[in-house]
């Protein structure tokens, strides 16, 4: 799934380049020179692939296929959409013709496509599966005597996404995924992770693959060579011709944290527009990206002549048990920060107190760097703490205090200050009676299904049921008052099950867990306009005893 937007370059300055082939270096007809990583070439601008693919509307996340002979894209909110210019994208393809050019486009249809957004991320075993985010999650697609089956749901734990845009892709031989996502643990906006499959065929924790790619812009489009060690991505973070440029990087090590400095793969294919989604074969002639500059439309998708089998191809089986730990969304390596780093301090202070009365509480702060350093403080009686952090680092945060649910945040210190004070912590106690809401644990509008990023709110619940095995709850599910009352009313109690299902997963036994639907008897704020009709739109639990 990777969503880019590409360049076309002219023919002409394609004709007059020359490649030298020896030194590695790149020169075009202006005199000037662009080292690439060892000898990967781009030998040519970026070429057009006419009307029958590009059109005024979006066309995104170009990927061929293994014969080289289909090309599969998506196309936003474009009326061939199946859900028209309502539509925010579908997947799309088209063939290469005896000539060299390509056929019209088509829709692929369903089931791959619906009304809603349908996110093109790769393919596997040789084709013959395709890999999909949908507005319910990630999927995919096995093909059958020609025809794409119903979308298969899969699960990537920890998946979060706060960015506007998604974009992804999987590796040739399917072992590895790398995404840009704002999510856990981020630098500034959208970062890079991996994931890995395991032998069980499940997928690990994302891991952030650290700040030698990642800046406090954004990194978006990443693609793995066919090696599972080189990756092309698209930045604004890292200097370049223009708002997005490619480049590439290679890995050093299998912590996947470290990588050498990324190279600009040059003003032959990155120019002042936005070129993202580099993606090629491994035999292939050509790679794919799309540009804004001179595109039929917002993103075009563009091709360039690279050097064919350049990358040796990793052809390790994707079940294979690598000894490799991806176990959580922060990385927690034994190297701590370089004492050059730690000379660059900050003084962070807080307070807690009680969420209902205000009384101060003594607690613990931990804070989790995403360089490794771990400090953690108490709370005095005035229930203040200071913490001494390290600049221009991501944290997170965990607030604890026995008797109390615990918090979870994460965030950035940076900035020429030498002390910040931050706002309270209100910390709800756990006491019979008391309403506790939910308030990361979201659902796709009018369904049960639970949005990314909502299975920490309840993976923190299931932590305070296991650490306070006495406890019970009794969750309520509620509704805002738009639709039918009735719809409203079911949709509510199917929520409160979906919650409840998820802690039993968890070990949780059912026995302490009730529940029940309210739709939208139970308002705790107007519904007369959108911001207040958020508020309605929640599940809470109440401790019925402890």
């Amino acid at each position: 799934m990777v969503l880019s937007n590409m360049k076309r370059g002219d023919f002409w300055k394609w004709a007059a380049t020359v490649v030298l082939l020896v030194t590695g270096l790149q020169t075009d007809v202006l005199g000037q020179v662009t080292e690439l990583e060892e000898d990967f070439e781009i030998r040519s601008a970026q070429q057009k692939l006419g009307t029958t693919v590009n059109t005024p509307y979006y066309e995104a996340n170009p990927i061929i296929s293994a014969d080289g002979k289909t090309l599969y894209f998506n196309r936003f909110n474009h009326p061939g959409n199946l859900g028209g210019t309502d539509d925010p994208s579908d997947v799309w393809y088209a063939e290469l013709k005896e000539n060299g050019t390509w056929s019209e486009a088509k829709n692929v249809g369903r089931p791959i496509n619906d009304e809603g957004e349908n996110l093109l991320l790769g393919f596997m075993d040789e084709g013959r599966a395709m890999l999909l985010h949908h507005p319910n999650g990630f999927a995919f697609s096995y093909k059958n005597e020609g025809d794409w089956l119903k979308p298969t749901p899969y699960e990537i734990p920890f998946f979060s996404n706060a960015a506007p845009e998604k974009s992804g892709s999987i590796s040739y031989n399917g072992r590895y995924m790398v995404f840009a996502l704002e999510s856990f643990g981020t630098y500034g906006v959208e970062d890079i992770y991996m994931t890995k499959i395991t032998p069980a065929g499940t997928w690990t924790p994302l891991k952030n693959l650290g700040s030698t790619i990642n800046t406090r812009f954004q990194e978006v489009t990443p693609m793995l060579a066919p090696d599972n060690r080189t990756l092309f991505f698209a930045s604004n973070g890292h200097g370049g011709e223009g708002s997005f440029d490619i480049f590439m990087t290679e890995r050093v090590d299998d912590t996947w944290r470290n990588w050498t400095e990324p190279k600009n793969l040059g003003n032959l294919i990155n120019t002042k527009g936005a070129d993202k989604s580099f993606n090629f074969q491994p035999d292939g002639e050509f790679a794919y990206m799309t540009s804004t500059e001179n595109s039929e439309g917002y993103s075009d998708i563009k091709r360039v002549m690279i050097m064919p089998e350049f990358f040796d191809v990793d052809t390790t089986n994707r079940f294979a048990d690598e000894v490799e730990e991806i176990a959580e969304v922060v990385e927690k390596p034994e190297k701590v920060l370089p004492d050059t780093a730690l000379a660059n301090l900050i003084f962070y202070k807080g307070v807690i107190l009680d969420g209902k009365n205000n009384k101060p509480l003594v607690g613990t702060v931990r804070f989790e760097g995403d360089g490794g350093k771990l400090i953690e403080v108490q709370s005095f009686l005035d229930g203040q703490f200071t913490a001494e952090l390290p600049k221009d680092h991501v944290y997170e945060m965990t607030v604890k205090v026995d008797e109390y649910y615990k918090i979870d945040t994460t965030f950035m210190v940076s900035g020429d200050y030498e002390s910040e004070t931050i706002p309270a912590f209100y910390m709800e106690p756990l006491t019979v009676g008391n309403k506790i809401k939910l308030n990361n644990v979201l659902f796709y509008q009018g369904t049960a299904d639970l949005m990314e990023g909502s299975e920490k709110e309840l993976d923190i619940l299931a932590e305070m049921m296991r650490d306070n095995p006495e406890l019970e709850i009794f969750l309520e599910g509620h509704t805002d008052n738009r639709g039918n009352f009735n719809l409203n009313l079911e949709l509510s109690r199917e929520r409160v099950d979906v919650v409840k299902d998820y802690l039993v997963k968890k070990g949780i036994s059912s026995e302490r867990i009730e529940g029940k639907g309210f739709g939208s008897t139970r308002p705790i704020a107007s519904n007369q306009s959108e911001k207040t009709r958020q508020l309605n739109r929640r599940v809470e639990f109440e401790i019925i005893k402890n």
